[in-house]
Parts: C-alpha cells; structure tokens; sequence
C-alpha cells in the first residue's frame, strides 16, 4: 500500500512538473506574440514618421514636451532615473538610477496608466556614486544588479513590493553583467577588462573561469581608485553581450573579443580550481575602441553602441577585422534603443553645456555615411537630461525637473498637439536656403558667437565663397558652414566628426571631399567613403589630387581614380609622424609637390612627371631654431600671383621664393628677436600663416606666449615689410589664413577661453591704418 501511495506521488509530482513546463511554454509564447505585436505596431507608426520627414524634405520635426503633457501618465520617484529598460517580457520597465539612489519597477502591461511595482534602495553607498547595471533571469523572478561600488546583489523578485538580497558577492569595480541563455552563468566585466564567470544556478557565486583583456586603466590608476571616493575618475568604457547560446562578445579598449562559452559544465567540474580561463574564438582589433552601451543586430554582425558623445555602428568582419560604418556625434548620451528593420534608433540626450534642452533624438542611420534625425522631442523643464524607451505605440521617458524625478508614458498619436512646424533645416544636416547679404544681414559682420563655435579649423577658398571647419562649443562635433563672398551664411551642416584638426578638405565644384568622405554640394549629404585616408589635397575644377597615407600621389574625379603615381619617399627614422609631403595646385593642369629631404616633383594633370628639382628641407635635431627650411605639419605651399612659389616652413617664419622650375632666389627669417627684423619672438608656441594680399603676401604670426601679440605684416614678393599692424588676442591659436577675392585675407581660430576668432583684413585701406577686430565679438 506504501509503494502505491508513494508511486502516485511520484506520478502526481510529475504531472505538476509537466504542467509547469507546459505553462512556462505557452508563457513564454504568448510574451513572444506579444513582442511581435507590439513590435509590428511600433514600426507602423514609425513607417509613419519616415514617410512624414520624406514627404517634407527631410526636414526635421520637433515637439515641445511641456509638464502638463507629460504629467497626464507620469509618476513621480524618490531618486534620479539615468536609463531605462524594457524587460524581455515587454511588461515591466526597469527605472535605473546610481548606487545612491536605486532601481524601480514600473508596471507597463496597460501603458496608458503607469503603475509603480516595485523600489529597490540599495542598503550601502559612497559619497562618489557609481552607475548600475542589470541582467534579469528569463523567468522573471530574479534581477542581478552590478554596482561598482560594492559588488554584484542577486534580487529576488516573486514579491516586487517587498525586493529582498537573496544573494551577494563582493567585487568592487564590477560595471557591466550579461547572463546566459540559460540563466545559469552570470558574466561580469570590471573597469579593468577583467571578465568572471560565476555560478549563479543557486542563491551564491561561484566562480567558474575569467579572461583578462588589456585595458586603458593601470595599475597606478586602479591603485588610485582604490582610495575612497575615486571611483568616477576610472574612465574605462567597455561592455558585453551574448553573440548566441555559445559565444560572448567582449567591447574592450582595444577591440571586440569573441570568447567560447559553449563547455561551461566543464569549467563548473573544475571550479575548486580557480585557473579557468574563457577560450578566445577570435580578436578583431580596434585601437581606442571607446564604447560604453552596446547592443547586437539579429545575425550578430553588427554592434550599436553609444558613448558620452556618439552613437556608432560596427560591422564585425569575417577577418578578425571591424568597420565603423556610422557614426553620429550627438553629445551627451544618456541612453538608445534601436529600431534594426527600419535603420532607426531614438537617442536620450542631456543638457547642453550651452543650456539647450534634454531631447530625444529619432535619426534615421539607413544612409550609414551620413545619420540625420526626423523628429526630436524636447524637454524644457528637464534639468538633466532624458532616457527614452519604446513599447508599441507608446514612448516611456524618464527626466528631472525642479519638482522631482519622474517617468512618463505617451502614447504617440497624443503627441501631435505638441508639435511644432518643420523648420526648413535638418539639425544634424542643418542647410539653411540661400540668401542674399542684405536678407541675412551679414557683410562680413556675422555674428559668429550666436552660432555656437568653439573655434574655426580651418577656411578654404569654395566657388560660392567659403567653406569654415568650426568645433561647437557645446559638443564634440564639426559643423561645416558656407559662407559667400560678402561673409554671408549659405547654409550649415553638422558632421559626424569630433575634430577637424589637421584635417583634409577641398572643395570642387560640384562636391568638397571632407577628410576621406565626399559631401554633395548639392543635396548637402556624404555620398562616399573612400576605404584609404588622404594626407594632403588640392582641388582642380572637380577632380583633386591627394597624397593618400602609402604616399601614393593620385588624382581623383569625385570617387573615381584616374591615375595613381608611387612617390619615392625616403621613411623619417620617427614612425609617429612621418615624411613629410606638402601639395598645391600651380595650374589647372599642374600640380607641385614638396617632399621633405627630397625636394620639388611637378606633374600635368596626366600623371606625368614634368620636372624633379632637389631641394634640403632638413630637420632639426634639438628641435631649435635652423637656417634651413624646416618642413612640419605647419610647413605650407604657396603660389604668388606672380607665378613664383613661396614656401613658409617652420622656426622664426622661413620663407623662401623659388622660381617656376623650382630654383631657389631667396629665403629669409623673417621673426624672432634673435635674427628676425620683427620683434614677435620665436618659440615653440609661435604659429605662421602666409596668404596672397593686394599684389604681395600677408604674413601672420601669432605666439600665445608673447604677452598676446599678434602681428600682421605686408611684404612685397622680395620679402620685404612694407607695413605692419598688431593686435592683442589672448591666448590665440592661429588656425588658418585664406586669400579673398579682393585681394584680402580672411582669418581664422581661437583665443582665450574657447572664443572663436574671425578676422578680415581689408584690401582697400593700407594694413597700418585698419583697426583689426574679431567679428566675433
């Protein structure tokens, strides 16, 4: 009677376990046909807003989110929120703040009324708070937390209005977590590029292996780190994520690596051990790689990630080899969710140092040269900044505001009310339509500090006037900005750059090749990436030539390559920088070439080599002042209206004139109180520009290290000074010098805390005579 009653247990307990496993199935399927519902319904409305942008342009809309509109489906918080995420399920939005504030549940499931489900605060903190991050078991019943200050917790959820620690593990700097696909494994990353696999089946850790990655941090910095309230000093970026049930996909510092995860059981027999190391599948280098959230695309070939700045993608190649393929500088990131069937991605942005609002970003990355946003959703009253989520039609946001921390959920066809008209330029593509100068209001008296410069790169003569390189002054970012011949702006356009230093540029006429991409002058869009960088560029009508980075010279017309030439380039002994090779245009159908050690190459616009003239530009080796012509990055090439070639290279202002095949006539120093015959003092912060100006040379010599002197002397084409004129510009650093049209000379950089320097020297009055002002200011 026992064993039939003990037999019908066993039964009866199977049939439980069976029912379990059929009810976790039809669960589990029944949270996937919910994804894809709401999934199909949030690409509707997305189709929606693309045929919008489309049919008006490609302009860019904008709502203005106010309180009142946000507080009809918000609540309120105890703690900042910094990001949001959805769980795998789509019925739960986990709210993440700092160590010193805490997570909360928010229930979505009828996301017209949001609902608090559950808070976590964390029971210890620092003073210096470090951000979270979480992995939620597929069941839904457990979260792990990663707080770099004090380890890893394991949370149990079954009661979200009561969340207890059902385990914790010590492990200080612990910033990133993924768990397995069968939520039996827990990998962790630290600040350090240090990943641990841990055992995580029962309410404890046990670790099971670990890989160790080179990181950006050293000793010195951990060190550093250990001491109290150092933490948010580690600037080490990185991330991790599941490629599939057998692979882990590692962002480090220096590249993606794919590890094995295939044989865990293997590493849980041999636990006690405490050696295991994750097996590396593959490497694929990317030096400096700086990535701080990432997620994968379906076939887990592609990686989006964001930092502070940007959001990029990465296409990991076949050869242990990574492109990035899109890159959009945004500034100030809080979080992004990726909308992969339609290219799209919304991006929650903070405030501006410049006081603009918090917004979220929704950019359209199908064009993967040139991202460029559709609608942007502002936030006035935000303080901060915004995190942004989406499920189905709706959009959840989490901001601060002077009354407290909130989350809010609108529904998307709301939101109509709020918008405002499309202004007729894209922000990130910002192309303002043509004016004339009395419409604008600006002959040479732009008021460029309402523009938001940082500092101006660089100035290139176009064939509607000219273009500027400018960095804003509230991001990492390049815009271009055109301008007439009057001074007046044509149009602006943000670039998906961070720095223009040093940076190629021409422009042809019907395209300007921006370092290694072409920009279409009409349509105001990148069009083409060359696969090899350019050193140097001339433009010649619309074809260029360029020296590319094997110091190959070439001549392209826009992506396509006419001919290619091997140069014969003696290797400099100092790997870092390189021979140095300058190049200009003599003609339209002659191209100049100057090559340190070397001398002058002169070609036709064929390819052919016409003459080959020896010249020393010499280095030298203590890095002081040197007769000889001194060829460097600031060495530049220059042809006078005469015909003769000049060529200002560094060290008290060399210039030297060579005739049209290259014979030197004369050179001179013309700066530098020891041997100069002007009293601007030669030193290592001293910078020179050379310009055409009436019918001889502007020199401009700028040395922020002079008492704020800069000087502008006239010459004639035998060197000599015919007049000169002074200015005090703190701290300026001369970035570029450009003949106009007239016979002037257009002036460009930065000073004294970051204001943007733009200066005309006129044709029209003698040089001694004109009052010499920023038009910045």
């Amino acid at each position: 009677m026992k064993t039939k009653r003990n037999l019908i247990v066993k039964i009866l307990a199977a049939s439980a376990f069976i029912c379990e496993i059929c009810a976790a199935t039809q669960n589990f399927s029944a949270a996937k046909e919910t994804a894809r519902s709401l999934k199909e319904e949030e690409i509707l409305i997305l189709k929606s807003d693309l045929a919008a942008a489309k049919k008006q342009g490609g302009a860019l809309q904008e709502l203005n989110l106010e309180e009142r509109e946000l507080a009809k489906n918000a609540l309120k918080l105890p703690f900042e929120i910094y990001e949001l995420r959805l769980s795998e399920d789509q019925n739960t939005l986990f709210g993440l703040g700092d160590d010193k504030g805490g997570i909360v549940l928010i229930d979505v499931t009828e996301p017209r009324s949001l609902r608090l489900a559950g808070i976590f605060s964390f029971p210890q903190h620092e003073l210096d708070p470090a951000y979270i991050d979480i992995a939620q078991s597929k069941d839904g019943k457990s979260l792990f937390v990663a707080d770099p200050n004090f380890g890893i917790y394991k949370l149990d959820l079954s009661d979200r209005r009561d969340i207890k620690i059902s385990a914790r593990l010590e492990a200080r700097f612990v910033n990133k977590i993924e768990l397995s696909s069968d939520g039996c494994t827990l990998f962790a990353k630290d600040f350090f590029s240090t990943l641990t696999a841990y055992d995580v089946k029962d309410d404890k850790f046990t670790q099971l292996a670990y890989f160790i990655a080179p990181s950006k941090a050293d000793k010195r910095e951990y060190d550093y780190a250990c001491a109290p309230h150092r933490l948010s000093e580690i600037k080490e970026l990185g991330d991790l994520k599941l490629l599939s049930e057998n692979e882990l996909l590692l962002a480090s510092w220096v590249g993606f690596y794919v590890l094995d995860i295939s044989d865990m059981a293997r590493y849980r027999a041999n636990a006690a051990q405490n050696s295991n190391i994750l097996k590396q599948v593959r490497y694929i280098a990317h030096p400096h790689l700086e990535i701080d959230k990432m997620t994968l695309s379906k076939d887990g070939k592609q990686v989006f990630s964001s930092n502070w700045n940007e959001f990029g993608l990465y296409d990991l190649g076949e050869n242990n080899t990574v492109q990035s393929s899109t890159y959009y500088s945004g500034a100030h990131l809080n979080n992004f969710k990726v909308i992969e069937d339609l290219n799209l991605a919304y991006l929650g942005k903070k405030i501006s140092e410049r006081g603009e609002f918090p917004s979220v970003d929704l950019i359209d990355f199908s064009n993967k040269l040139d991202p460029t946003p559709i609608k942007r959703y502002l936030f006035p009253q935000s303080l901060k900044g915004v995190s942004v989520e989406s499920r189905g039609k709706y959009l959840f946001f989490s901001y601060f505001t002077k009354n407290g921390s909130f989350i809010s959920g609108l529904d998307r066809a709301s939101l109509s009310s709020a918008e405002k008209s499309a202004r007729s330029a894209q922000i990130q593509n910002e192309i303002l339509t043509e004016k004339s100068p009395e419409e604008k209001g600006a002959i040479w008296e732009l008021p460029y500090s309402k523009n938001g410069f940082r500092t101006v790169d660089n100035i290139i003569k176009s064939p509607q006037g000219y273009l500027l390189l400018a960095s804003a002054d509230d991001e990492y970012q390049v815009s271009l900005v055109a301008l007439n011949e009057q001074g007046a702006e044509l149009w602006r356009k943000k670039l998906n750059m961070v720095s223009a230093a040093n940076m190629p540029v021409a422009a042809m006429d019907s395209y300007a090749l921006l370092d290694n991409q072409i920009l279409d002058a009409k349509t105001k869009k990148i069009i083409y990436e060359f696969p090899i960088k350019f050193k140097e560029v001339a433009s010649f009508g619309d074809k260029f030539a360029a020296i590319d980075e094997n110091d190959d010279l070439c001549f392209y017309e826009r992506e396509k390559l006419l001919w290619k030439k091997k140069l014969n380039i003696a290797k400099s002994k100092r790997p870092f920088d390189g021979t140095m090779t300058k190049i200009a245009k003599i003609s339209e159908s002659e191209i100049l070439l100057i090559i340190e050690k070397d001398g002058f190459l002169k070609f036709n616009a064929k390819g052919e080599e016409l003459w080959h003239k020896s010249v020393n530009f010499a280095r030298t080796k203590d890095g002081g002042a040197s007769d000889e012509l001194v060829i460097d990055q600031k060495a530049y090439l220059l042809k006078a209206k005469d015909g003769s070639i000049f060529l200002l290279a560094k060290f008290g202002a060399n210039i030297a004139k060579f005739d049209a095949l290259g014979n030197e006539i004369w050179r001179k120093q013309i700066c530098g109180r020891d041997r100069g015959v002007c009293d601007l003092s030669d030193t290592l912060n001293a910078t020179y520009k050379l310009a055409n100006y009436k019918d001889g040379l502007l020199l401009i010599g700028a040395n922020d290290a002079s008492e704020d002197q800069t000087i502008f002397l006239e010459l004639d084409l035998d060197g000599n000074i015919l007049s000169e004129n002074k200015a005090k510009l703190q701290d300026f650093w001369l970035k570029s010098a450009v003949s106009t049209d007239d016979g002037g000379v257009l002036i460009g950089g930065d000073a004294h805390k970051d204001d943007t320097v733009i200066i005309k020297i006129r044709s029209i009055l003698p040089l001694d005579q004109q009052k010499i002002k920023n038009l910045n200011r």
